[in-house]
């Protein structure tokens, strides 16, 4: 396909997606950085770790949902572009966030377990599900009808994430609650 498209502009294969990759890296980590400087600290402040959750998976699921209907490549760039920029933005400080409320070992061994293997078994069966779809010759709108369908997914997850985030903030205020304030004698 980009041969065509490349083709179609005059142009080398070659050249189209290296400048078809600048432009769209370009957007994605500009966006991002706006993001984290102008709105991460704000939606965080505003909503809360828990409701900032939502926004990926909630992106995902509605911009999947227009891919799916509209598989085309500027579509697609769009979807992309913004999950890539709210999942280095807000999606990663939110993460980090949630270790917040949890115990010594569970910030040091569970943030280590999610950083390192979590997020590596996510890729690795990313990259095997694109393999089956490729090797299936699976069009665009079935894998962005899958996105919409693990979108949805991770919603439930996000909504069990929360509710166990909330009790732990509840345990945590009634510690502080209960620990005397150290004098200054």
């Amino acid at each position: 396909m980009p041969l065509a498209i490349a083709n179609g502009h005059g142009q080398s294969a070659e050249a189209f997606i290296g400048a078809f990759k600048a432009d769209y890296f370009a957007w994605y980590n500009m966006i991002g950085l706006l993001l984290q400087l102008f709105a991460v600290s704000r939606i965080l402040h505003l909503v809360g770790v828990r409701y900032a959750l939502f926004f990926l998976p909630g992106f995902t699921f509605f911009a999947y949902g227009a891919a799916a209907f509209f598989p085309v490549l500027a579509i697609l760039r769009l979807v992309k572009i913004g999950e890539n920029s709210l999942e280095y933005s807000l999606q990663d400080t939110t993460r980090h966030a949630l270790f917040l409320v949890t115990s010594r070992v569970e910030k040091f061994v569970g943030k280590t377990a999610v950083d390192t293997i979590a997020l590596r078994l996510g890729a690795i069966m990313a990259a095997l599900m694109v393999w089956i779809g490729t090797a299936n010759g699976w069009s665009t709108t079935i894998f962005a009808v899958i996105n919409v369908g693990l979108s949805a997914v991770w919603i439930v997850f996000v909504v069990a994430i929360g509710t166990e985030h909330k009790r732990r903030s509840a345990e945590d205020e009634q510690q502080i609650e209960k620990e005397p304030i150290p004098s200054k004698a």
